[in-house]
């Protein structure tokens, strides 16, 4: 990419304006994932955590730019509030650490003398040196799976002690799609055509209301939705039995109290 040399630091750059330069410069990638979106559902879930937009920030970054960028917007970062939740695209030249699918917080570093000591050993801080990074840059795609199972066996949870339905991961239309339009999900990322995905605040699925984005898969439209709305459940034909829905509907039972 032509120029993509005076982005490829953060340096004293504005974080949004850095993040905005190299998503436009990227603009021909995909840069939103619906698995990402719905395994940061999960979390929220779990944690309470909500997402800061609906469609995240998902910066191009460096590992060691992440914890500036997701700093508060106060102190020059991107986020609007504490307790959020986001991805990054890992930037990096070759032969560098990749993510890889791992995972990261974001804290506050509030003891200066400790966060001095854990900076000399190489922990990633802010260039205001206000967060820190906290990761494991890995995932190894299965073979973790063992540590469910034996905790399973054990009577363990791997995720949150009460989990709660806190937000939703629904479909919104990047283009006007027609009336009998099936919107296969197809390919690693689950794709859409002409559709993106959201998270938004979670609440009872009902005839007017938007429809996750799981739900919406590969189900027809019985009526046209226009560029840039929602797909809501009367946006659908009926369709068969399905267990997704009779799960849905028992979510919305147990902590809504039924269909609104």
């Amino acid at each position: 990419m032509p120029g993509f040399d005076a982005v490829m630091a953060l340096g004293q750059l504005d974080c949004g304006e850095l993040v905005a330069r190299r998503a436009a410069m990227a603009a021909r990638l995909p840069q939103r994932a619906v698995p990402d979106l719905c395994e940061l559902q999960v979390v929220a879930n779990a944690t309470g955590f909500v997402a800061d937009t609906p469609g995240l920030h998902t910066p191009i970054a460096r590992i060691p730019e992440v914890p500036s960028l997701f700093g508060l917007q106060a102190d020059g970062g991107l986020l609007g509030g504490t307790r959020r939740l986001d991805v990054f695209h890992c930037l990096r030249t070759p032969g560098e650490i990749s993510f890889a699918g791992g995972v990261f917080i974001v804290v506050r570093c509030e003891d200066r003398p400790t966060w001095d000591l854990l900076e000399e050993k190489g922990h990633l801080l802010s260039r205001d040196r206000k967060t820190a990074l906290l990761y494991l840059p890995r995932h190894l795609l299965g073979l973790e799976a063992a540590t469910s199972v034996i905790g399973a066996a054990l009577g363990q949870s791997t995720g949150g002690v009460e989990p709660r339905p806190v937000l939703d991961l629904i479909t919104r239309t990047t283009r006007d799609i027609p009336a009998g339009t099936l919107l296969t999900a197809s390919g690693h990322h689950h794709s859409i055509a002409d559709v993106t995905a959201e998270l938004v605040s979670a609440g009872p699925l009902g005839p007017e209301t938007p429809v996750p984005y799981y739900l919406a898969a590969d189900r027809r439209l019985a009526r046209p939705v226009a560029a840039g709305s929602t797909i809501v459940l009367n946006d659908l034909e009926p369709g068969p039995a399905s267990t997704l829905f009779d799960l849905r509907r028992r979510q919305d039972r147990d902590f809504f109290g039924g269909l609104s």
